[in-house]
């Protein structure tokens, strides 16, 4: 009789549920016990067991007192040298100087299907509650860079998820405007009275990458001075490869 699965369908299968391991891990779960790893994996014990020993072995987990866990160095090394980290460095320096000239909140993130997962933040000289961190995950309609990113897209099937919503939401076309000018300017998404200004990062094929915004309690007047600001540094960081 023939095995159930093949090799390769067997590599798969242990490598999807490696990655559920992996990804139990979040901000704010950097250690978790054995049990909660097979809690947040939904995984089997003896499942979960295995395949935390062999990660621990390599390096990609790392076993600290109390029976808790953590993401391991090895592992670590390997995504720091990822492309996403390598936007995230180019990016730093230009989110610094927005949130000196701006005093506000600077984010830098990337859409995930209807995502928003952010890859740096910056708080602002001015408190803003709840403001989300690295690693985070927001749907598109609760953030300015979650009605970018798809008003950008040139796929106009990834611009209907968020476009038709906003557009009822959004007075003037916002939606349009945004296609057209690449950037955004939108009040109380992401908070109730923070105004967000985001602009576009595009990769090498001028399509968008990423997205970089600031996000405070602005005035009106301040709204031009932050889209200049935005944009300029958005322009700088695009058409690279990382």
């Amino acid at each position: 009789m023939s095995s159930l699965f093949t090799s390769s369908e067997e590599d798969r299968s242990i490598t999807a549920r490696t990655m559920r391991i992996l990804m139990a891990f979040d901000r704010g779960n950097s250690t978790l016990t054995a049990n909660e790893l097979c809690r947040r994996s939904g995984l089997p014990v003896a499942t979960t067991y295995r395949l935390m020993t062999k990660l621990v072995a390599l390096g990609a987990l790392e076993r600290r007192g109390g029976g808790e866990y953590c993401i391991g160095l090895r592992l670590w090394e390997a995504v720091s040298g990822a492309p996403l980290a390598n936007l995230r460095h180019a990016a730093l320096p230009h989110m610094l100087r927005l949130s000196v000239r701006t005093r506000a909140a600077v984010l830098l993130g990337m859409r995930d299907a209807d995502e928003i997962v952010l890859l740096e933040v910056l708080p602002g000289q001015v408190h803003i509650a709840a403001l989300p961190g690295p690693g985070d995950r927001i749907p598109l309609g609760g953030c300015g860079m979650g009605l970018l990113l798809p008003a950008q897209a040139q796929n106009p099937e990834a611009r209907t998820l968020i476009a038709e919503p906003v557009e009822r939401a959004w007075p003037d076309n916002i939606v349009e405007r945004a296609e057209r000018t690449g950037h955004i300017v939108v009040e109380g998404k992401l908070n109730p009275g923070v105004t967000e200004v985001v602009a576009a990062i595009r990769g090498t094929n001028g399509r968008p990458l990423a997205a970089l915004g600031v996000a405070g309690e602005m005035g009106r007047a301040h709204v031009p001075g932050a889209v200049h600001a935005v944009m300029g540094a958005a322009d700088a960081l695009s058409y690279k490869s990382y």
